[in-house]
């Protein structure tokens, strides 16, 4: 199965806690908290799409320990081989975006699913990683002769 054509979906897109700077995709009002990329595959496979969840990294998250959370690609089959809506109420990018942000919630009363306990238990383990295994005022610049 080739997945290189189909709409890539960032948990990112989504959240309203992000700035368009930061990735986010659709309007503030129409985003959803801290969204979680099994949240989002597991609601974009109910709403019918064929889907993927890859483990990949946003690149406008990529340096922040804080976005672990959003940790993971989905690609969604949105159009057939003719290049026609698989769902035709859901003709576009952005109308996949907003459709799926609707339905993270109705995902979440039925799983209950709570975000911060997501949130805390996939920050939990790199802040325990990233405690200081140096020693304090050590440098780790080697030693050898300076250029002038």
């Amino acid at each position: 199965m080739d997945t290189s054509r189909w709409i890539c979906l960032y948990p990112s897109y989504l959240d309203s806690a992000k700035t368009i700077d930061k990735g986010r995709k659709i309007a503030k009002a129409k985003a959803v908290d801290a969204p979680h990329a099994e949240e989002v595959y597991a609601t974009v496979r109910f709403m019918g799409f064929e889907a993927v969840l890859e483990k990949k990294y946003y690149s406008k998250n990529f340096h922040y320990s804080s976005d672990l959370y959003s940790r993971g690609r989905i690609r969604v089959k949105l159009f057939d081989e003719s290049k026609k809506p698989i769902r035709p109420e859901i003709g576009s990018r952005r109308a996949l975006f907003v459709q799926v942000a609707n339905n993270i919630p109705k995902y979440r009363e039925k799983h209950g699913r709570k975000v911060d306990q997501l949130s805390q238990l996939m920050t939990a383990p790199a802040a325990a990683a990233s405690g200081g295994s140096r020693k304090a005022g050590k440098s780790t610049k080697k030693g050898g002769k300076k250029k002038k």
